[in-house]
């Protein structure tokens, strides 16, 4: 058979013998890529190295995340021995808040982030702000979450750019900017009294950036 081939090949015009050649050389070269394609390690996706760690780090919690005691109500929260009695939201790390009901890897490291950008929680309801977190969980723990007060950063225009100050959540670009504006006239920043007399926030940043701002910590003893 091979005698054969080789007889036929030979009679065959010289292009036409080239092109078979070609296409030969093409066929073995796709077969050898596809073999060192299989022979290399699977391509490892995006995010994998943080997914396995929060997944140790939940593992390592599992004993105290367990289904039964996430569906405790709110007021028997406190009687489960594997639950702190406090945890102090403006101190603790991530792994500090997994013991609690609900609140697992993710969640904690949002709550986490969240305080970072606040500058620190000065009321408990600010944690129904975080992302993906509901506002059964958010009850479950209201009795176990204390808020330290005086914890909480300050903004202080004085000592504080126009980029930092516009980091803060609470504060929009026209926010940051009727404060600079402000300064521009009268060649200081404005009180939280002036910035309300002045329309410079509205009613709810006032409410919210304001326990943030100097003098706020006056007005949440107020409250």
């Amino acid at each position: 058979m091979f005698r054969k081939a080789k007889r036929e090949f030979s009679l065959l015009a010289r292009g036409e013998q080239g092109a078979i050649l070609l296409l030969a050389v093409l066929v073995l070269m796709f077969l050898g890529g596809r073999s060192h394609l299989r022979s290399l390690p699977p391509p490892v996706p995006p995010g994998t190295d943080e997914f396995l760690q929060e997944l140790s780090l939940y593992q390592e919690f599992l004993h105290v995340a367990s289904e039964p005691e996430r569906l405790l109500p709110p007021q028997q929260v406190r009687r489960s021995p594997r639950i702190p009695d406090t945890v102090y939201i403006n101190r603790t790390d991530s792994a500090g808040l997994l013991p609690l009901p609900g609140i697992g890897p993710v969640l904690a490291g949002r709550i986490i982030r969240y305080r970072d950008l606040l500058g620190g929680y000065v009321r408990i309801e600010q944690l129904g702000e975080v992302y993906g977190l509901p506002q059964e969980t958010l009850e479950r723990i209201r009795s176990v979450v204390c808020v330290e007060p005086g914890l909480a950063g300050r903004l202080d225009p004085d000592s504080m750019t126009f980029r930092e100050l516009l980091r803060h959540p609470y504060l929009s670009y026209e926010d940051v900017s009727s404060l600079f504006r402000f300064r521009d006239v009268k060649g200081r920043f404005p009180t939280l009294a002036e910035i309300r007399e002045n329309n410079l926030w509205s009613d709810s940043i006032i409410d919210r950036a304001g326990l943030y701002f100097k003098g706020g910590e006056e007005r949440l003893v107020e409250r």
